[in-house]
């Protein structure tokens, strides 16, 4: 279908109306043709007509100007069209020759934003061909027609016109030949005949694998078929097929300049194949190459693309600031290419309602009747504009309607998150609660056990066995305490890391018994408490807590446990 793109520029007729004028017509095709990406030789051109027009008031002459005029503009093809609409107005159908081609022209700029209408367009034009011994480019008529129906999903309606199309190319039309077997390929892809669809794919291959010489255009379409086979055997399950073609196809799309859409398309059914096939390490590098390609992407529809396929690989991770901000960058690429939509719509419509009032301002002089054929039509540009921007109405607030439920989710999840934060903080206090008592019993049972001692020491009544069995008690009192100590501090130990690790990056001049003081800080245990833990004075620790401050660039009289938990 890709070959469509290029059949403005390629067609080479002759004239049926006026058979000198549809040779030099010819003749202008060729050098347009031949020119077609020297846009300063195609002004030439153009002024080089305009000028004989002037010089000998013949309106093939001012037809030709006109025509040259259009190839100005094939960089941005939506800008043709008021350029087209001028040359039938100039025409007037002198020449079924641009009747037919403009008509063309003009179906496929409307093709995607105003299809009913292109098809009008369309229509207009085959009946032109068909009405004519001569049946010119009749078979790239019906090529567009299939295709039409193929995107309304019309699919019987379209292989008939394919099949049609395939009957009316000449016989060594090879490109176009092959291009109706990949039409017919992607009917049965999309009615799920895989087997049909390998079949046809093969049989366009072969036809263009057995030319002896292919041009660009050729080379181009060979890869799109080989990238469309990748992907058939994909679905297939044929899974090295798969890969063998696709890379193929991707290896030769990353060696040309600005096949920008052609790379992404390949690496999305890479990215898919590796990820039925579990090859992680060749998924992350298909994201590694996107991420940086991704600035030299200027098309929108291609950057979204790009980052949904980094946020598949990113969902697989649980890094969730990546996620995050893939998932931000996607909803602000689809705002823009909504943007884009609607812009483009905007500018269809206001180009078609100046083409119908000029239209009818020039009929008027004429006949008044045609000016009410005119008003007529007029009337049903006007009804699709309304459609379309009804359409477009009811899609933006059907986003906005989303965009708020999102939003409203999301909400209910921070909530949710808030909870659930702050019964973790109460447990916290209620483990440094545990913690802190644990603490004094032990210190009070320390104290008894140093007591004890001594009364024994003064005593002179010993009892060996009664004494070591006080003894083994107090001491398992004491064990048992550190357990729960340990078992409390090991609780929090991967909160501590984070803990440390954020406190180590915001203040590297800490050092590592610093850092550990400030676990004892932060959950708010008194110096003499962190000495016990710790085996040394309080006096020691009050001079660390006092560094620690300054270190930490807070004033003295600042509560360090809650600065360090706002960490």
């Amino acid at each position: 279908m890709k070959v469509l793109l290029i059949l403005f520029a390629y067609l080479t007729l002759t004239s049926f109306g006026n058979e000198e004028g549809n040779k030099y017509f010819d003749t202008i095709t060729k050098e347009l043709y031949v020119t077609a990406s020297d846009q300063k030789k195609i002004k030439q051109i153009q002024i080089r007509e305009n000028k004989k027009y002037e010089e000998s008031g013949d309106n093939k002459f001012l037809i030709s100007s006109k025509y040259a005029e259009v190839y100005l503009h094939t960089k941005d093809t939506l800008k043709q069209l008021p350029y087209v609409y001028n040359l039938l107005k100039v025409n007037n159908d002198q020449y079924e020759f641009i009747s037919i081609v403009g008509n063309f022209n003009i179906a496929l700029q409307l093709e995607n934003n105003s299809p009913n209408l292109a098809m009008t367009f369309l229509n207009k034009a085959i009946s032109y061909s068909e009405s004519l011994n001569t049946k010119y480019f009749l078979a790239h008529l019906y090529h567009a027609k299939g295709r039409f129906y193929y995107n309304d999903k019309k699919y019987s309606q379209a292989q008939n016109y394919f099949i049609k199309a395939l009957h009316t190319f000449n016989p060594d039309e090879n490109l176009f030949i092959a291009s109706m077997h990949n039409n017919f390929a992607l009917i049965h892809d999309k009615l799920n005949h895989n087997n049909r669809a390998i079949q046809e794919t093969v049989k366009a291959i072969a036809i263009l694998e057995n030319e002896k010489r292919l041009n660009s255009s050729e080379n181009l379409f060979l890869m799109s078929l080989r990238y469309n086979l990748g992907w058939y055997y994909f679905k297939a399950k044929n899974y090295k097929q798969s890969e063998d073609y696709l890379i193929y196809a991707f290896d030769f799309y990353k060696s040309r300049k600005d096949s920008y859409h052609e790379i992404i398309l390949t690496a999305q059914k890479l990215y898919d194949l590796y990820d039925a096939t579990h090859q992680s390490e060749k998924e992350e590098g298909i994201t590694d190459y996107l991420l940086k390609l991704e600035n030299q992407v200027q098309n929108v529809s291609d950057k979204i693309i790009l980052n949904e396929i980094v946020q598949k690989k990113y969902l697989k991770g649980s890094d969730l600031k990546k996620i995050k901000e893939v998932s931000e960058k996607l909803l602000k690429l689809n705002h823009e290419f909504d943007a884009e939509n609607l812009e483009k719509t905007k500018y269809v419509s206001d180009e078609l309602n100046k083409m119908i009032i000029s239209n009818i301002n020039n009929q008027y002089d004429h006949d008044l009747i045609i000016i009410k054929s005119n008003q007529r039509l007029l009337l049903t540009i006007i009804v699709l504009s309304l459609i379309i921007f009804i359409v477009i109405m009811l899609y933006v607030r059907n986003k906005i309607y989303k965009e708020r439920k999102i939003a409203e989710a999301e909400k209910i999840i921070l909530d949710n998150n808030r909870i659930i934060l702050e019964q973790d903080i109460d447990m916290q206090k209620e483990k440094i609660k545990n913690l802190h008592q644990n603490l004094n019993l032990k210190i009070e049972t320390e104290k008894a056990f140093l007591e004890h001692l001594k009364k024994v020491k003064r005593s002179k009544k010993i009892d060996t066995e009664e004494i070591l069995k006080d003894l083994m008690f107090k001491l398992n009192n004491l064990m048992q305490i550190d357990k729960r100590n340990y078992d409390l501090m090991n609780e929090t130990s991967v909160e501590n890391k984070a803990f440390l690790h954020n406190l180590s990056e915001k203040h590297p001049v800490l050092t590592n018994k610093e850092l550990q003081l400030c676990l004892y800080f932060r959950m708010n245990l008194s110096s003499k408490e962190i000495s016990v833990l710790e085996d040394t004075t309080d006096g020691t620790v009050r001079v660390y807590k006092t560094k620690i401050k300054s270190k930490l660039g807070i004033l003295r009289e600042t509560d360090l446990s809650e600065y360090l938990n706002t960490i």
